[in-house]
């Protein structure tokens, strides 16, 4: 069982390959250790199943082949209502601490900034209704990123813990579970999103400037408002086709104006909502 279910674990927490990290005892309790200079493999995978448990990176440059939202509270009728807000299907598990944790497993590499504007509606849902720390992982990050400790750790499977909560507490059942699901469907483009897809375009500007460099600007302000952090907006911006100039000087300029105008909007708003920027 401990070969079959390490290579599946092997194939759907996907993180770095190049480094990794061991818990272990302490004369403060337990912490996770680095191990750099060893590759993790099938086996490390099977060491883990058998009690040396093991966190991975699953920051993999700009993009992540897993992902997890952490949920510290142990309201499992709120975490089934985020489940509901983030890409689908997604798959629950309750952690370590008794809490809980939801899983998305992908076929295919996603950015990682694109994943966080497709969970922002869970996140905000999360901590409007929960006081304790809820947050989406990997985060962007340079270097390494946070560390995420592997589900189905010996000494907690038989108790109920850290395994997924629509299968028996026992690695045969959690084998079974994992080996039939399916990845989750990766977030949509940008360009799903009407309004973006047409100022994108050079199209569907109603009012004000209707030039490419006011294409451009409402452009900047429409990704802001959805919630696109400030470097991936530029980015955006800049492979914007009809792009007024393509000089840097050009896009902090535009930028910078559409983030004024984005943050007097969102002031305007305060009085009656929370603003929340993913950044």
């Amino acid at each position: 069982m401990h070969e079959k279910l390490s290579r599946l674990m092997f194939k759907l927490f996907h993180g770095r390959r190049d480094t990794w990290a061991a818990r272990r005892a302490t004369t403060q309790g337990h912490e996770y250790f680095r191990v750099s200079g060893k590759e993790i493999t099938v086996e490390t995978y099977a060491q883990h199943l058998a009690g040396a448990t093991i966190g991975v990176y699953p920051l993999v440059g700009t993009v992540c082949f897993f992902a997890a939202i952490d949920i510290d509270s142990n309201d499992l009728g709120l975490v089934r209502r985020a489940a509901e807000l983030v890409p689908q299907p997604n798959y629950i598990e309750r952690s370590r601490s008794g809490n809980y944790h939801i899983w998305m497993f992908f076929a295919e590499p996603v950015i990682v900034e694109s994943l966080a504007v497709a969970c922002r509606g869970a996140l905000i849902l999360l901590k409007d209704e929960c006081s304790d720390h809820c947050n989406l992982y990997p985060l962007r990050a340079k270097g390494l990123g946070l560390l995420i400790a592997l589900p189905l750790q010996q000494d907690r499977v038989d108790t109920g813990f850290t395994v997924f909560i629509d299968a028996e507490s026992t690695l045969e059942s959690q084998y079974n579970f994992l080996k039939d699901i399916t990845c989750t469907k990766p977030p949509g483009s940008f360009l799903d999103d009407p309004k973006l897809r047409a100022l994108w375009l050079g199209k569907g500007k109603t009012k004000g400037d209707t030039s490419q460099s006011g294409y451009d600007f409402s452009f900047c302000v429409a990704l802001l408002t959805r919630g696109y952090s400030y470097e991936l907006t530029k980015t955006l911006l800049r492979k914007r086709p009809g792009l007024h100039q393509h000089t840097e000087e050009y896009i902090e300029k535009t930028f910078e104006a559409a983030f004024v105008t984005y943050n007097k909007r969102a002031a305007t708003r305060a009085t009656t909502e929370p603003i929340r920027v993913i950044d």
